[in-house]
């Protein structure tokens, strides 16, 4: 079997380079790495000079451990350069950083190279509290970088990041704790492994193995911060339909008073409270977790959750309805969404509720819309938004555009019924047949039964259709159709 890529690093790089091995085979990148791919029969030297001659990109973990602790890390990489001189750029070379660049990588300068990123800090916490430590962003931006290489979109590895942020923790040397025998060491990660397994089959078992867990953890005299962040963000799912949300609470507060200076606990503490209902309280934490970001050394935290928090805290303000401060929020939200190339349509909705309850201009809420929608077009619910204020507007052709669209991306009922309220508008309507082919399509909820039950009272005007519709809503509704 031919590779695409040969994975090259020092050995003492190990973690991140089987977290980058797993990432891209599961992004279906083919990758040899020596200890997964090896032929343990084979003649070792041979094995890994041909493997360089086969494959098409060679990418070079470089750090200092790479250049300074492994001979043959370097008699890999010479290869690599001769292959490249002597055959026509086979293999291209592609250098992720591990370490900050400097003297060490005196030599096979950069412009050698085909692509370099700059610092991929990808191996560990060089301190607790992340002030060095800034690895997701870029990590990220090199998976991404190599799967396009391929015209494969990256598919994250989903155990191994919080894996590799747990190895990281216990591993840790600046805590004022015994280092962990290695057995324990084993124990604990395994223990994890084990819950995000119970996690992915839905077993009821967690809550359990979670206690047990953080037993061990005291009794390793190991006091680190992961743990009890996943315990606390499991407690607070949607899934356990708010059993737990009151202990949650209580959870991330004990954790804000552990760590106060991580930003988490009190974005944590700021969600919770919104979901509970207490806003104000909300507001409060999550605007504590702002600030944190935004104190020098935690750059990691303003990179990876700044946009969240802001988005928090404009929810925040719309449930207190403060919908001038929260508009302001929202508005700042959408800057870094442009700049950062992120999308979150939800940031649209309620900036388009606080432009309505502040009574601006119908045509600002338009323009939103149709800036947006040039960016991201294939958002059904949103060109909905856009066709119905075209239709307060008294633009029917591009309302009627609008819900076409929408309806090609995905077919929903309440849609076909405001293409064919535009058609009527229009003098345009669908023949029965092409309206009968959707009534008669299964429906999901109860919605799609209130929509049809609307095209048969309102189109067909078929009152004893719409009314076997109407009772499947639920029976507030029904007794105000009656």
């Amino acid at each position: 079997m031919k590779y695409n890529v040969f994975l090259s690093y020092s050995w003492r790089d190990m973690p991140i380079a089987i977290r980058l091995y797993k990432d891209l085979i599961n992004s279906q990148v083919s990758v040899w790495r020596d200890q997964s791919d090896g032929d343990p029969t084979a003649d070792f030297r041979e094995e890994f000079l041909s493997r360089i001659d086969d494959c098409e990109y060679f990418i070079m973990l470089d750090s200092k451990n790479y250049r300074n602790k492994s001979n043959w890390c370097c008699t890999e990489i010479e290869r690599c350069l001769e292959n490249q001189k002597l055959h026509n750029g086979k293999p291209r070379l592609i250098v992720c950083l591990l370490d900050q660049d400097g003297d060490w990588r005196r030599s096979y300068k950069d412009e050698k190279f085909m692509q370099v990123f700059e610092k991929v800090n990808m191996l560990k916490y060089q301190e607790l509290f992340f002030d060095k430590y800034d690895n997701d962003l870029r990590y990220f931006k090199t998976l991404n970088f190599i799967c396009s290489i391929f015209n494969l979109k990256y598919k994250q590895w989903n155990d191994l990041p919080a894996i590799q942020d747990l190895e990281d923790e216990l591993s840790d040397k600046t805590q004022n704790e015994s280092s962990l025998a290695m057995e324990d060491y084993d124990m604990l990660l395994n223990e994890y492994k084990t819950i995000l397994n119970l996690s992915k089959n839905n077993r009821k078992t967690i809550r359990e193995h979670f206690t047990l867990w953080l037993e061990d953890f005291k009794e390793c005299r190991k006091n680190i911060f992961f743990p009890k962040w996943t315990y606390c963000v499991w407690l607070g799912q949607n899934r356990h339909r708010g059993k737990y949300d009151e202990e949650c609470k209580s959870q991330f507060y004990i954790l804000s008073e552990e760590f106060p200076d991580d930003p988490r606990p009190w974005r944590g503490l700021g969600c919770i409270s919104s979901k509970l209902g207490y806003y104000s309280d909300a507001l409060i934490y999550l605007k504590k977790a702002y600030r944190l970001i935004n104190i020098e050394g935690n750059q990691r935290h303003k990179e990876v959750s700044e946009m969240e928090i802001l988005y928090n805290i404009g929810v925040s303000y719309l449930n207190l309805d403060e919908y001038g401060k929260a508009l302001s929020i929202f508005q700042d939200v959408m800057k870094l969404m442009k700049n950062n190339g992120q999308n979150n349509s939800s940031v649209i909705y309620y900036t388009l509720i606080c432009l309505t309850k502040l009574n601006r201009p119908m045509d600002e809420r338009v323009r939103l819309l149709e800036e947006y929608l040039k960016d991201y077009p294939e958002e059904p619910e949103l060109l909905n938004q856009l066709g119905l204020l075209y239709v307060i507007n008294g633009d029917n052709n591009k309302a009627l555009r609008c819900f076409i669209r929408s309806y090609s991306l995905q077919n929903s009922i309440d849609t076909f019924y405001y293409i064919i309220c535009r058609r009527v508008a229009m003098g345009n309507l669908l023949n029965d047949t092409e309206i009968n082919n959707v009534l008669n399509r299964e429906h999901t909820s109860k919605d799609d039964s209130y929509w049809k039950g609307a095209i048969c009272f309102y189109i067909l005007k078929d009152k004893a259709r719409a009314m076997e519709y109407y009772r499947e809503c639920d029976n507030n509704q029904y007794q105000w159709y009656e």
